[in-house]
């Protein structure tokens, strides 16, 4: 009888137990953001992993009223969805969404809707890296590259391109939050400016390596077209999370500088810069 009672008193606590730590979800999700960095394709990041049914039907999703994409993936992190359309859109979009549902089968509000705007840039994988780039934004503001390719050196590229058509004189910034070491010292992330899109153009670059890797900010530019590429400076030590960097053109001139905060800025050198048109 006392064994009974024992077995029944332990089969009690473990059920209370499972219902204590596994409360239901109630919570339906929700739009976080949206963006876009060419105006083709869409991200649309929601507060929670989604079922991958109703997430990637086309019917759920709306842009700017009435267009319909002509495709929906889901990504990895099972949260954010990336629409396809058919023809870009320009400036500022909405999106609506209906019917999608959280892996609790939780629906989302009727006509749900965020805004965003299509940047306008272009995505070129330089040189055909392996793998081929892949680039999202969900609010324009913060990028996650996944890219692949050779080298920003020698005389020729091959790297993953973010970026527009400029001309005249720029200053623009960016933070790098993370650079993944997968055993190549000198993977590279930041800004560059180029004539072209060829691998072997003229250009400059400021960009920090892994701090598993080289741990630097590099300063490299090619002078000549399908010329060996050289150093105008550098420094060692990136503490990302904030890896900032900052290219300024004024005339022939081009300043370099790195941060650890993006409010106060070291000169990394001064170099005279290529002819315009450029791109950056």
């Amino acid at each position: 009888m006392k064994a009974k009672i024992l077995q029944l008193h332990i089969f009690l606590i473990t059920c209370f137990a499972s219902v204590v730590c596994r409360a239901a979800d109630i919570t339906p999700p929700n739009i976080l953001s949206v963006g876009s960095i060419d105006g083709t394709s869409i991200a649309v990041c929601f507060s929670e992993p989604l079922d991958p049914a109703s997430a990637t039907t086309i019917g759920n999703y709306a842009v700017n009223g009435a267009i319909a994409p002509a495709s929906v993936a889901l990504r990895s992190d099972g949260a954010t969805a990336v629409l396809t359309l058919g023809a870009a859109v320009s400036g500022s979009f909405s999106v609506t969404v209906n019917n999608v549902r959280d892996l609790a089968d939780n629906v989302i509000s009727a006509n749900s809707s965020a805004n965003g705007t299509a940047l306008g840039w272009t995505v070129v994988d330089v040189g055909s890296p392996s793998p081929p780039s892949d680039v999202f934004t969900c609010d324009g503001d913060t990028f996650t590259v996944t890219a692949g390719g050779n080298d920003i050196w020698a005389n020729r590229d091959q790297f993953s391109f973010v970026g527009r058509a400029v001309e005249g004189d720029f200053d623009v910034q960016v933070r790098v939050t993370r650079l993944d070491f997968i055993g190549n010292h000198n993977s590279k992330a930041g800004l560059t400016m180029r004539e072209t899109l060829d691998p072997k153009s003229r250009q400059h670059i400021l960009n920090v390596n892994p701090q598993a890797g080289g741990n630097q900010y590099e300063a490299l530019f090619r002078e000549f077209e399908g010329g060996f590429s050289a150093s105008w400076g550098g420094a060692f030590g990136v503490t990302f999370p904030d890896g900032w960097m900052r290219l300024q053109r004024q005339g022939d001139m081009l300043t370099a500088y790195r941060s650890t905060d993006g409010m106060n800025w070291e000169h990394e050198r001064r170099q005279m810069q290529l002819r315009l048109p450029v791109r950056r």
